[in-house]
């Protein structure tokens, strides 16, 4: 069943909660899927500073906007990637701010959660299927909201951008590698995409 959704799922980028992430959805998407929860580092029962996290490795790199994908692998939008400077400063600060907010609700999670080697075997050892069922509705729930609010974004975009920004955002490729693949030339797919970017934008 989860390979149908997925499947499904990947015709749409799915955003999350502000419009920088519309182009790095995807990637959260894939993370979705694979199961395995964010790294978590504790010193005297209090979460630590992770220096690999994206909101560090983002406040780090001035020049850029900085995440990493499913495979936690770095990518890097310079201002060669936007239209202008000022589009560049602009999500920049936005993805600055997204960042820190994310790390922030990780920090009070992590602060009020015991991992299970903290606790007794015979706690351990009791199913919180209450707990579990909960987790499963809020992210079907998230899920049906992500995917009504893109189904919204793709109807905006012809299958040539949504193609391209596939390629560029979230598959990590360079304009001349989409160029390439596509046989048209890079300004073309530069045009494309930043066509695209400014659809999202006037309409969400």
């Amino acid at each position: 069943m989860f390979s149908l959704a997925r499947k499904a799922l990947v015709q749409v980028i799915m955003p999350v909660r502000a419009p920088f992430y519309v182009f790095l959805s995807a990637v959260v998407l894939r993370q979705c899927w694979s199961g395995s929860p964010p790294t978590q580092h504790r010193n005297g029962g209090h979460i630590m500073f992770n220096r690999k996290s994206s909101y560090a490795l983002n406040k780090k790199d001035p020049n850029a906007i900085v995440y990493m994908d499913a495979n936690e692998a770095i990518i890097r939008l310079t201002r060669e990637d936007f239209a202008s400077e000022e589009e560049f400063l602009k999500w920049k600060s936005l993805s600055d701010a997204d960042y820190h907010a994310s790390e922030k609700e990780d920090h009070v999670y992590a602060n009020h959660t015991l991992a299970l080697d903290e606790l007794s075997e015979e706690a351990a050892s009791i199913p919180a299927a209450d707990v579990c069922m909960e987790q499963a509705h809020d992210r079907v729930a998230e899920i049906r909201r992500s995917t009504q609010k893109v189904t919204q974004i793709r109807k905006h975009l012809t299958d040539t951008q949504f193609r391209r920004m596939w390629m560029y955002f979230v598959d990590g490729m360079t304009i001349d590698e989409i160029g390439k693949v596509e046989g048209v030339s890079h300004q073309a797919i530069s045009l494309n995409i930043t066509a695209a970017i400014r659809k999202i934008k006037k309409y969400f």
